[in-house]
């Protein structure tokens, strides 16, 4: 059998349209594709030495499937409830299969709407009267139509989860969300952000060590702020190692309100889609060392 050499292989992938090629050619081959373009080298994934590659190794051959159950952010809800406590999961309002099914009469005046199969998919809505219905149904519809799982860097958690618009209270403008990376059950560092002001230049976003030590891990500057170490600081610490047991690398988002309340926002296994580029070396090196893969 004559053997065809790689760059060959990968030369006839580049002219194969993207919705075919992240439908058919194996996810090793994808993901060895897009870290040579990202990277500018090729993908370790015999000996991963790096945090990016090592997040690359776990999307290929960490797949339980609990982690489709951990990232839906509508079984995430029962999951967190079961392992930290109802007190802990931000109330579900209601879900529906298409934008056009929602009856907003029946929710209250302040919500969020987002999709549970992806990230990044949501609507703010603090008060439903203002709320532009259109651009709404265009946002959540088109996100709703989107595999996330095939074009959005194969990261496998998320594959087959059926798409689904939800509902969830609305929290508040002044709530502060707090990142916990955690590499084989143990926490080790925090990123904290605020509402980025979708390229206003507002908001913060600042990375802190587990004894709130300010690091300096971010390339992209946002503005200098001193965060008051949260009131919930150890639970934090502690409902992250419950919620990350039996994983490789998960980071787990809590949001605080100025009143002291405590809610998991989400679960995610692949962290910036395993492309760390807006940290530091020294951020990465540190995430790399802790990370052991089995």
């Amino acid at each position: 059998m004559k053997l065809i050499h790689p760059k060959k292989i990968l030369n006839k992938i580049k002219s194969i349209p993207y919705y075919i090629k992240y439908w058919v050619i194996p996810d090793r081959i994808i993901l060895q594709r897009e870290f040579i373009k990202e990277h500018k080298r090729k993908l370790n994934l015999r000996e991963p030495k790096t945090i990016d590659e090592k997040i690359q190794w776990i999307k290929l051959y960490d797949r339980k499937p609990i982690y489709h159950t951990m990232i839906d952010k509508i079984s995430a809800k029962s999951f967190i409830s079961e392992k930290i406590g109802p007190e802990h999961v931000i109330p579900l309002l209601g879900t529906w299969k298409n934008f056009d099914e929602i009856i907003f009469d029946e929710l209250p005046q302040s919500f969020v709407l987002k999709c549970n199969h992806d990230s990044g998919s949501y609507v703010i809505v603090p008060d439903k009267d203002t709320l532009d219905k259109q651009a709404a149904k265009y946002r959540l519809n088109n996100a709703l139509s989107r595999d996330y799982y095939h074009y959005e860097h194969k990261q496998w958690g998320y594959k087959d989860i059926p798409p689904r618009i939800l509902a969830e209270k609305y929290i508040t403008e002044d709530s502060v969300e707090y990142q916990v990376f955690c590499n084989n059950e143990v926490p080790i560092f925090f990123l904290v952000r605020s509402d980025l002001g979708e390229g206003e230049g507002q908001g913060f976003c600042v990375c802190y060590s587990l004894n709130w030590e300010k690091l300096d891990y971010r390339i992209d500057k946002y503005p200098e702020i001193d965060i008051p170490k949260p009131l919930n600081f150890q639970k934090m610490l502690d409902y992250a190692k419950i919620l990350s047991k039996g994983t490789l690398h998960l980071r787990v988002d809590f949001f605080e309100t100025k009143s002291g309340n405590l809610y998991v926002g989400e679960l995610t296994f692949y962290s910036h889609g395993g492309n760390f580029c807006n940290f530091t070396d020294e951020a990465c090196n540190l995430l790399n060392d802790t990370l052991h893969l089995p």
